[in-house]
């Protein structure tokens, strides 16, 4: 008794690279489309840097299989996490200078509150994975 497979798997090899390809393609324009979400999300909150932040948001289609959606600014961390109450000093002068309501107030240095955390990467993550998950399917499920 014996059991022979006979055959290529030549067309299983060549589905499998389409579909290795059709995904890594769905990935990077999710890519896209989660990079626009996090621009616009930002665009809703209140913000001090005027559009400077959201600016910023680039994603990164490099590598196959793997988009990357981020900031490279310095401070995105804080905006994303918030900050804790810290005491500020002058790095580059003697004091440092504000103008609120139209008075000048000077300050060796003080206590700030720090800034609430803003989410947009996490919020906008939370949101999109649902819709990035299904688009990434409906591209696999048409190569079948």
């Amino acid at each position: 008794m014996q059991i022979i497979i006979n055959g290529s798997f030549k067309n299983t090899k060549e589905n499998l690279i389409k579909k290795r390809a059709v995904l890594s393609q769905a990935i990077h324009t999710s890519g896209r489309i989660v990079q626009a979400a996090v621009m616009e999300d930002i665009a809703t909150y209140p913000s001090v840097d005027n559009g400077i932040f959201k600016s910023t948001i680039s994603v990164d289609n490099s590598r196959e299989l793997q988009s990357r959606v981020y900031s490279p600014v310095s401070y995105a961390k804080f905006l994303e996490k918030g900050t804790s109450s810290h005491f500020i000093t002058p790095k580059t002068k003697k004091v440092l200078a504000w103008k609120s309501g139209g008075k000048w107030f000077y300050s060796k240095g003080h206590m700030v509150s720090g800034i609430a955390p803003r989410h947009h990467f996490g919020r906008t993550a939370r949101k999109m994975a649902p819709i990035v998950r299904a688009y990434v399917e409906a591209r696999l499920k048409a190569v079948s």
